[in-house]
């Protein structure tokens, strides 16, 4: 009996061997057409809907078009902060810390002479991804970009994000986007308003858990972003910049509860220390207003803010 159900199993095996191989082979060819669908469909998505209503794909149109020699360099406090200056070039861009800067500003003034340049005294003086520097050497330094812009850094780690946003929305529409000077502005300036008109307990409890979250490391020499500064400092100087650090403006609330964080009073004798020491120019603006219509958020002003904050710095700066 055991020699007849083998057999049996037996006979049925070229069969069963046969259909296995064919579902094997039709799954394969069907989760192969599906990633080439995927990846064609996010690469004329990437290019074609995303990249122009992307903040950071305006902002290196604005870095590629721009021909001033007057610019200013920082995170998003500066991209947000500072506009309305006919001569000047704003290059800051959200999570720029100092050694993308540094890349950034070196590529720029590869190609012209420097003039008058704005530098974020930022507190964001911690090490960031590799990743992040490979990128920026790319696109700035090398002005080459992703044969699949898809598989970018920039645009990978949100594909599936664009998609939702598509599927869902029909259409992308940023909260931000970039102007011809370079400056981030709020697409809904509603959004703006929003923190004037916030409870102020309210306001003086997210302005101390930022303050706590984004305080600058205490030892300082312990990470490489500060390092690239006094080098950049001096190769600006050295083609006759002028160059000024500026602690930008922050919401009082903000203000109130980093005064009592010692590493930010660490910070700002660090900037004005290395300001010294490169012979430029250092202003503390960090208390320019106290009106709370000046600000978005207890870090970044408004743009009615920022164009009353340019005229200042300017003339703080260079006159």
């Amino acid at each position: 009996m055991v020699e007849r159900m083998s057999l049996s199993i037996s006979s049925f095996s070229p069969e069963i061997s046969q259909r296995a191989r064919a579902w094997t082979l039709s799954f394969l060819t069907a989760l192969g057409a599906t990633i080439l669908l995927f990846g064609i469909g996010s690469e004329l998505m990437v290019r074609y809907l995303v990249v122009p209503h992307d903040p950071f794909e305006q902002s290196v149109m604005v870095f590629n078009q721009a021909t001033s020699p007057n610019a200013a360099f920082g995170d998003s406090i500066v991209a947000r902060g500072f506009h309305g200056q006919k001569e000047f070039v704003n290059l800051a861009f959200p999570a720029d810390h100092l050694t993308l800067v540094d890349i950034k500003a070196r590529a720029y003034f590869a190609r012209r002479d420097p003039g008058r340049i704005i530098i974020s005294a930022t507190n964001a003086l911690g090490d960031r991804p590799l990743e992040d520097d490979l990128n920026y050497t790319s696109i700035y330094q090398n002005k080459t970009r992703g044969l699949l812009r898809f598989l970018e850094p920039r645009h990978r780690p949100r594909v599936v994000a664009y998609w939702w946003t598509l599927l869902i929305k029909g259409k992308f529409s940023p909260a931000s986007a970039v102007r011809e000077d370079g400056t981030l502005v709020s697409t809904d300036l509603s959004k703006d308003e929003e923190w004037a008109h916030s409870n102020p307990e309210g306001r003086r409890t997210e302005a101390l858990g930022f303050a706590v979250r984004a305080a600058p490391p205490n030892q300082l020499k312990e990470y490489e972003a500060p390092k690239v500064l006094v080098p950049l400092l001096r190769f600006l100087v050295e083609r006759s910049a002028k160059v000024c650090l500026v602690r930008f403006p922050v919401a009082p609330e903000f203000r109130r509860a980093a005064n009592a964080i010692p590493a930010y009073s660490l910070a700002r004798e660090w900037y004005a220390a290395t300001a010294h020491e490169t012979g430029v120019q250092y202003v503390d603006l960090w208390d320019f207003s106290n009106d709370p219509s000046f600000f978005a958020d207890p870090t970044h002003m408004t743009q009615h803010g920022a164009k009353k904050f340019g005229e200042v710095v300017v003339n703080r700066c260079f006159q």
